[in-house]
């Protein structure tokens, strides 16, 4: 299957029973009871649907949904983030309110939500509760990469954190997931909302994130960054792999310089990597182990030609680049 073909799942599927979990949606941490939530201090309540016998909570980069079994059936309803504001969408079964009627709950700071995907290898559904309880580090590497946003330029203080960034900076291929992976599991509480006490007592500071989404943004700054890293003109393909990543794709992931770039790699190496150009430029390009490559426009009926690594590519705005056969 080509990059071209794959179209990844909509939706990442957290599972959950428990009232008063919490969900991080952009910038926003959100405080479920099925038939209420509470957001930044404020309580809201759905009156007329009870108490609910099931309840499930579905999860993405742009929303989150919320459906279950109230005294008068089925409901579902929908918050997400629009034009600066925190929207509620009666969808199914949702008293005084007309099917797919909107509702204003908050104005919030600006967010674009993630539209790269990174992929790994785990297309299941992640039920978060399992995860919780026996982690799969590459499902939560793609799940913290899809309902996050990177931003390189934070400023990095808690030590938790400061030994994360240190490793992918040294490129500690073999200790840069156990790190994620303790990161995970003592600074993460329900979905994905970094904890502010070491309420299991670790041995971390007294505050582990002073605020959730600059925690967000270096953690999956430092996950883009085991994948992919720019330096000035130079873009560096897989320098940090991680070695439980054999094979995966980056996706639709965005450079500073306005292309956008799909990473595809199998066995630790890369095997193909599509530029789409954005204006007329001239990058280099790195990855490790590898020395050349061949290069060319699409459509695939265009000539290739040999590329050596780190030598100027020059592009032009608005033309698609395949480089295959990677060596």
């Amino acid at each position: 299957m080509s990059l071209r073909q794959f179209t990844p799942p909509p939706l990442a599927i957290p599972f959950s029973h428990r009232p008063g979990i919490r969900v991080w949606l952009g910038g926003v941490v959100v405080h479920l009871f099925s038939t209420a939530f509470e957001i930044e201090g404020k309580v809201h309540t759905l009156p007329g649907l009870g108490v609910p016998t099931k309840w499930t909570v579905y999860m993405s980069n742009r929303h989150i949904e919320v459906e279950g079994y109230g005294k008068d059936g089925f409901f579902r309803y929908r918050l997400y983030i629009e034009d600066k504001s925190l929207i509620f969408r009666a969808c199914k079964g949702v008293p005084q309110m007309e099917r797919g009627e909107n509702k204003v709950l908050a104005f919030i700071a600006p967010y674009e939500p993630q539209e790269s995907r990174l992929l790994l290898g785990c297309h299941r559904a992640p039920y978060f509760d399992r995860i919780q309880l026996k982690p799969d580090i590459l499902e939560v590497l793609q799940l913290w990469y899809q309902v996050s946003r990177p931003d390189v330029g934070i400023k990095v203080e808690p030590s938790i954190l400061l030994d994360l960034v240190h490793l992918v900076e040294k490129r500690e291929r073999a200790l840069v997931l156990p790190q994620l992976e303790v990161l995970f599991r003592a600074g993460i509480t329900d979905f994905f909302v970094p904890k502010q006490i070491d309420d299991l007592y670790l041995g971390y500071e007294q505050v582990i994130f002073p605020e959730p989404s600059e925690a967000h943004k270096v953690v999956v700054a430092c996950i883009r960054a085991l994948f992919l890293q720019e330096q000035s003109e130079y873009i560096k393909l897989l320098p940090c792999l991680p070695k439980e990543c054999l094979s995966g794709r980056l996706l639709r992931e965005h450079l500073s310089s306005g292309h956008s770039i799909d990473i595809e790699w199998r066995k630790h190496a890369v095997r193909r990597v599509i530029i789409h150009a954005a204006c007329d430029d001239c990058i280099r390009l790195s990855s490790p182990h590898m020395s050349q490559c061949y290069v060319r426009p699409l459509p695939l009926r265009l000539r290739k030609k040999k590329y050596t690594l780190g030598e100027p590519l020059e592009l032009k705005a608005g033309t698609r680049y395949l480089l295959d056969h990677w060596e």
